[in-house]
């Protein structure tokens, strides 16, 4: 236990709709404090204050004066209530991650809408140690309760899967995918240099504009291309270059050439915007992912399991979490190189450059002549005239010339340190912990159990013909 103080918060949605204070009925002060006493185990005298917000008012309200929140949840007939706990407690709470469930009230019963959830150790990690690029995905649940469940994922150095969140909602709509990354963003924040990679869904373009104004959204290029109609495996060849492309010029030269044998093709590359898509003019560094391959990864591990119910669905989520961690300590413990093996790999794939050129300018800058082109290359801004050092991070063939020109015995220093031992082994060194059986779990008598919700949206599909022909 940390004897620092620390704040919590936890956010419950209501939707309010035809009884008068849900507070008043169901969560009452009372009730709240005793659920939070029992489950931190605080002590007698912990300071808890309790308030709420309603969209409509300008000022909080505090729940322990029942004429106020009489007066104020009385004056509409349909409102949306957040009730916000703010526990100042002596005691370390970095082990809690609590998911967040929008209920919504139907004749006076809480009906279960939407799922977040996300484990600290996983947040604290991709905000610290990894890249920050996040891929976002849906699949349809297969269980009695049909649905679609949501997951956010992002890399780490060794271009492993790191799972970061994960959701239950009804459908890959506007509001569910709004709901559920403004929950994302109150754990991971908005930065000019996140990078979001999905699909070209519009609720998820609606959703990552709206609660993510300052990141960048790109599209798969793998979901592109079969928008595109190519006719052959040649003509995808050309899509990829042009997607893969480092530099404009090679971008414009390939895009030139798919305007001439597919023009249909081409006009919709360019309606799709070239940023969006296209590596050479993306504003942001995507480290070489082009396609949301890694979150689908995660939908086929779950294929499975998506047919359990929620609770058994979620719990097989945090469990495979906590055994990718645990392996991938072990790994991190016993790293060879001073890099990744992967990253390794990599780099001794590109050490192809024996026959190149180079010729010196100052101390940190150089010419390198691949045969091909000329590049310039600074090694203190980290800049090579070919942008593929800076915009994935290991060196490329022409620093690898330039530490052989210099006598060096390795390019390790100019690695990014995503890739680097002391990175990789903080990525791993939080623990999952086991939640237990769920047989075992304890569930105070005073909650209400939320009841299934109405699925009012259609299924994919054809749907299923009921009606029998008379003989």
């Amino acid at each position: 236990m940390s004897s620092n103080l620390k704040n919590f918060k936890c956010l419950i949605h209501f939707n309010e709709t035809q009884r008068g204070s849900i507070l008043s009925e169901y969560l009452t002060y009372s009730m709240l404090h005793e659920m939070v006493m029992q489950k931190f185990k605080l002590e007698a005298n912990a300071v808890i204050n309790l308030s709420f917000k309603l969209s409509s008012f300008d000022f909080a309200v505090d729940i322990t004066d029942d004429a106020e929140v009489t007066d104020c949840v009385q004056t509409k007939k349909k409102l949306k209530l957040v009730i916000s706990l703010k526990l100042s407690l002596k005691m370390d709470l970095s082990d809690y991650e609590v998911p967040r469930v929008l209920v919504t009230c139907r004749n006076d019963n809480e009906v279960f809408e939407m799922l977040f959830i996300a484990i600290g150790a996983s947040i604290r990690t991709f905000l610290n140690y990894l890249r920050p690029v996040l891929m976002i995905d849906a699949a349809h649940l297969k269980g009695l309760y049909k649905g679609t469940n949501l997951v956010a994922v992002a890399m780490d150095g060794n271009n492993q899967i790191v799972p970061i969140a994960f959701g239950i909602c009804k459908g890959e709509t506007g509001p569910c995918w709004s709901w559920w990354m403004s929950v994302l963003k109150e754990c991971i924040g908005d930065n000019p240099n996140l990078l979001f990679i999905s699909d070209r869904h519009a609720a998820i373009a609606l959703a990552v504009e709206k609660e993510f104004p300052l990141a960048f959204h790109a599209v798969c290029c793998r979901h592109l291309m079969m928008n595109l109609g190519l006719k052959n495996k040649k003509r995808k060849g050309l899509f990829w270059k042009i997607c893969k492309a480092y530099t404009r010029e090679d971008y414009a030269t390939n895009m030139n050439t798919l305007q001439i044998v597919q023009p249909d093709a081409h006009e919709k590359l360019c309606r799709a915007g070239p940023q969006r898509w296209s590596r050479a003019h993306c504003p942001l560094v995507r480290y070489n992912y082009m396609t949301s391959n890694s979150v689908e990864s995660v939908n086929a591990c779950s294929v499975i399991y998506r047919k359990e119910p929620v609770l058994k669905l979620a719990e097989t989520y945090r469990a495979m979490v906590q055994e990718w961690y645990y392996k991938r300590r072990q790994l991190a413990a016993n790293m060879t190189y001073e890099i990744t093996d992967w990253a390794a790999n990599k780099v001794v794939k590109k050490m192809k450059s024996a026959t190149w050129v180079v010729k010196g300018v100052n101390a940190y800058q150089y010419e390198v002549s691949d045969g091909q082109y000329i590049r310039e290359v600074n090694l203190q801004t980290g800049i090579c005239g070919c942008r593929k050092w800076q915009l994935s991070g290991l060196p490329c063939g022409h620093v690898i010339a330039i530490t052989r020109f210099l006598g060096l015995t390795d390019c390790v220093h100019y690695v990014a340190d995503w890739f680097k031992k002391p990175k990789y082994q903080a990525t791993y060194s939080e623990s999952i912990h086991s939640l237990g059986n769920m047989q075992q779990w304890e569930f105070p008598e005073n909650i209400q159990k939320a009841i299934p919700p109405r699925m009012d949206n259609p299924q994919p599909g054809r749907p299923k013909n009921t009606k029998c022909i008379q003989s």
